[in-house]
């Protein structure tokens, strides 16, 4: 294959991962999130725990937020309100507690004052707490010591809590719920936690043993304990949908450790009166999320003890209420109410399978009856814009009796919808669903001021649940490009039509993504502005419905994608697309394939797992350079890559591994030899494992490290030049004096990583390996010998694979620098081990030359290839294991070819 073929497909492939990357980071929806203003100058005083805490842990503080009047009435820290906890997460700040506790101020003083929640936080001096997993157990610790002492505060208080409320952002979630972990942790100190955008389920990068064994410990406690020590504790969870880049929605899941019964998982995008997607650090800001969670912690108060009400199912149904069903209404415990209907209003009977009712305002009061006739219409969407409570409801005439005299609310079944005009509410039911004896849906019209919109349609549901079956990924494939250019979905909707749902039958897989398309057509002529269309995508196993919305005749456009991928123990039905239209158009309805938006889902499900693949292609060049004996003195690091570490050299032996691992009889035996199971166990178990998924991270990560080379060489090629001639003149002595400067940085480096951090020396032998990958290309030029060629082959590899390895271990260097001035050494230093060996097997590669006559050579590049192999297998999610699997190959290596050094100057001095 010729260079030019090779380089095309290389920046094929980049331009494909970078179109990921760039749809990842960049293409999502714009900030809808309301800024939470203050009208006082905010204060945070701090709390001290006493000389023993403090001095335990003096990196931590404990702070009471208030501003204006109320930050000096509880300067003498006498409380007597409702205790609430902020914990931050991930390199966050004590301070992010400021929305929170100015708009529940704010609430308090609008209701009189009657109860007041005080919001304590935690500064945990901004730690990487969701990179480095050692502090994880220091911060739950403290948090402890900090709710005893929030608890001791309200000793003088009319009525003393004896609950904590905790509000978790990120790790600080994790936090939240390791506190129960804890030896001799009080668990009734807490009831309730709040998490926002917390990866419940794993670390979202397991870059470290410490942190995975962290989660497994807190996780395997909750599922344990659910229905004894936990059992009154009710917690809500919380993802940010697409904007959050960080931890995506999947991972904030509570399914499978939580009990069903004591939690809710959701969405922003999903939760009602809020409906927005946030970014990592705007979830704590964002004021519609910040007015539920806020109308929340008001309604599970009990207004008797004016405390945290004890009952866990009265917090769920809260809880439940705010962020799952909340139709626009307060909260009010029993839904399904009878109401009294008044004989003196005018009953309006609607027989019409379609109308709607518009006036710019109701003078006077109305019900509207809409009759539940057993017809081929068996279902009824209701579509209203009414604010009050009760306004819909289902009765029974008596016989005799020409209209009901009561009615049931239907208050429970109502759902709001984000729309361009506010308060848009829907009832959607199947008429079996009312009951068998109900003969009437009633609408109670009030009079109100402003404009009243009503739409209701009865429609036969077989007509309008439409189901689709979806392509798999190998037909997509198959079939591309024509997947992209032609709908894979089409359908025409009639006007006078208000609604369909189309079940998308195989859309269970991250990997799948499309593009819904509501054209619409031959739209009546409007002289006020008229609503327009609500797009609505349902996936049933996580609680997440996401949504959008256009104005009257403009195309509707909704990104068909998971967040989190398909259970494989769920069986309550499809991925389905709702479609919420203005009847005055007819519609085309398009689904097509975004060939974008699946790139950019596997960067954002997939990206963590990158490094596994990128290492194995490094090492399989490395092997290749080893136990190759003839090669072309002209050959390239990227022709190395391209010729030895090709997709189909591995992925099919990996493939195949992995099946073999899985029988039960071989699986049982790894297990008894304390072999861990491979990665895509893991993967399974969060529902985004596929098939595919290593022959595309393995094809992605080939054609990136060659193009990487084509461009590292070229610019290796440039600064050796220039190098050579700036360095030209100066004389040997000099140069020996380098030589020695070379070999002081080396054993300080590796002094470094050994004493003070592992990842800091190690970053000092990657300078002095780049100065030796210049200095070899140089010679190699020079001498034009094979051997040369070969030396600087494999250290150019191998500055590249050490980059991966800087790269891993980087976070243990980031927490030793922040933690500086408490301590010049990392005490728990995770990148201590492998970063220290490897920097001892690389400083003896930059000293000696590989001696690539050996006949051990082989054998040594069928070991760099059997590594590879089990990156991909073990390496893949568990990325921790990287740097010591590598460490351990480079040691093989540099102590065989040390001792062959040692024994040929040894044989040389004897003769």
């Amino acid at each position: 294959m010729s260079t030019a073929v090779k380089l095309a497909v290389s920046v094929l492939i980049v331009i494909l991962l970078g179109t990921g990357v760039y749809d990842y980071l960049k293409l999502y929806e714009n900030n809808s999130c309301e800024m939470t203003w203050m009208y006082e100058y905010p204060d945070y005083r701090k709390i001290k725990l006493g000389k023993i805490v403090d001095e335990a842990f003096p990196k931590y503080g404990l702070y009471i937020y208030g501003e204006g009047s109320y930050a000096q009435k509880i300067s003498k820290l006498r409380l007597d309100g409702i205790p609430v906890l902020f914990i931050p997460g991930n390199a966050g700040s004590y301070r992010q507690v400021r929305s929170l506790g100015s708009v529940s101020l704010r609430k308090s003083e609008n209701i009189g004052n009657k109860f007041q929640f005080n919001y304590f936080s935690v500064d945990f001096n901004e730690e990487f707490s969701g990179l480095y997993g050692n502090v994880l157990t220091d911060q739950a610790e403290y948090v402890a010591h900090c709710i005893k002492k929030i608890l001791s505060l309200y000793k003088s208080s009319s009525s003393p809590p004896s609950s904590v409320v905790i509000v978790g952002h990120s790790m600080g979630g994790v936090i939240a719920r390791a506190l129960f972990a804890l030896k001799d942790f009080d668990a009734s100190c807490i009831n309730t936690i709040i998490t926002q955008a917390t990866p419940h389920q794993s670390p979202v990068l397991h870059i470290e043993k410490s942190l995975q064994d962290f989660y497994n410990h807190v996780n395997y406690y909750w599922q344990e304990h659910a229905y004894t020590t936990l059992d009154h504790v009710t917690v809500v969870s919380s993802g940010g949908g697409y904007r959050d880049i960080l931890v995506r929605n999947g991972l904030t899941s509570l399914k499978d450790i939580v009990r069903p019964d004591r939690h809710i998982s959701t969405c922003t995008m999903s939760i009602p009166r809020a409906f927005v997607s946030t970014d990592h650090l705007c979830a704590v800001w964002c004021r519609q999320v910040v007015l539920v969670t806020t109308r929340s912690l008001f309604d599970i108060v009990d207004p008797k003890t004016k405390q945290i009400i004890t009952d866990p199912d009265r917090r769920m149904a809260v809880f439940k209420h705010h962020y799952i069903t909340n139709s626009g209404t307060p909260f009010t415990p029993e839904l399904s109410r009878e109401i009294t209907l008044d004989a003196t209003i005018p009953w309006e009977e609607k027989i019409d399978t379609f109308w709607q009712f518009e006036q710019p305002q109701v003078v006077s009061s109305k019900y509207l009856a809409i009759p539940l006739v057993e017809d081929d219409e068996n279902s009824l969407l209701v579509m209203a814009n009414l604010t009050y409570d009760d306004w819909i409801c289902v009765c029974t005439i008596a016989k005799g009796q020409d209209r009901c005299k009561t009615c049931t609310s239907l208050s429970d079944k109502v759902r709001l919808l984000p729309s361009t005009h506010p308060n848009k509410k829907i009832l959607r039911t199947l008429m079996e669903d009312l009951g068998e004896k109900s003969s009437h849906v009633v609408i109670v019209l009030k009079p109100v001021k402003h404009r009243v919109s009503i739409t209701v349609e009865l429609y036969n549901s077989m007509q309008r649940h439409l189901i689709f079956t979806l392509p798999g990924i190998y037909d997509t494939i198959i079939s591309y490009p024509i997947a992209v250019m032609d709908a894979s979905a089409m359908l025409h909707v009639n006007n006078k039509t208000v609604f369909y749902s189309l079940h998308l039958s195989g859309m269970d897989s991250p990997l799948k993504a499309y593009t819904a398309l509501v054209n619409p057509r031959r739209c009546q002529k409007k002289e006020k502005e008229e609503e327009g269309n609500v797009l609505s995508l349902n996936i049933p196993w996580s609680n997440e419905t996401v949504y959008t919305y256009s104005s009257y005749n403009k195309r509707s456009e909704l990104d068909v994608k998971l967040q989190s991928g398909r259970p494989n123990d769920f069986d309550g039905g499809a991925v389905h697309l709702e479609l919420y239209l203005n009847p005055s158009c007819s519609y085309q309805l398009k689904l097509k394939l975004s060939t974008v938006d699946t790139l950019g889902q596997i960067i954002r499900f997939y990206g963590v797992l990158f490094p596994a693949a990128f290492v194995a292609v490094l090492l399989m060049a490395l092997g290749y350079i080893l136990s190759v004996k003839k090669e072309d003195e002209s050959v390239k690091p990227q022709d190395i890559v391209w010729d030895s570490c090709k997709p189909y050299m591995i992925v099919p032996v990996v493939s195949i591994i992995r099946v073999i691992l899985s029988v039960e009889n071989i699986e049982e035996i790894t297990h008894t030899l304390g072999l861990p199971l491979d990665d895509s166990h893991s993967l399974t178990d969060k529902s985004v494992w596929s098939p595919f998924l290593s022959t595309i991270l393995y094809i992605l990560a080939f054609g990136t490290t060659y193009f990487q080379c084509i461009l590292l060489y070229y610019f290796i090629a440039t600064i050796s030049k220039v190098f050579s001639k700036i360095f030209s003149w100066v004389p040997n002595s000099v140069l020996t004096i380098g030589i020695l400067i070379q070999v002081v940085l080396g054993v300080t480096a590796i002094l470094i990583s050994m004493m003070f951090c592992g990842t800091a020396g190690l970053f000092i032998i990657y300078l002095l390996l780049i100065i030796k990958v210049l200095r070899v290309y140089y010679l190699s030029q020079q001498s034009k010998s094979k051997e040369d060629r070969s030396q600087f082959n494999f250290l150019f590899m191998l500055l590249l694979l050490l980059l991966w390895i800087i790269i891993l271990n980087f976070p243990s260097m980031l927490v030793w620098v922040k933690n500086l001035r408490y301590s010049q050494r990392l005490n728990v230093d995770p990148s201590r081990i492998p970063c220290t060996v490897t920097a001892i097997t690389i400083f003896i590669f930059i000293s000696i030359n590989i001696n690539f006559k050996s006949t051990l050579n082989l054998v040594f590049g069928s070991i760099f290839y059997l590594s590879a192999i089990i990156i991909m297998l073990y390496g893949l999610e568990s990325v921790y294991r990287i740097p010591f699997i590598t460490a351990t190959m480079l040691t093989v290596l540099a102590s065989y070819n040390l001792r062959q050094l040692i024994s040929n100057k040894t044989d040389s001095s004897i003769q």
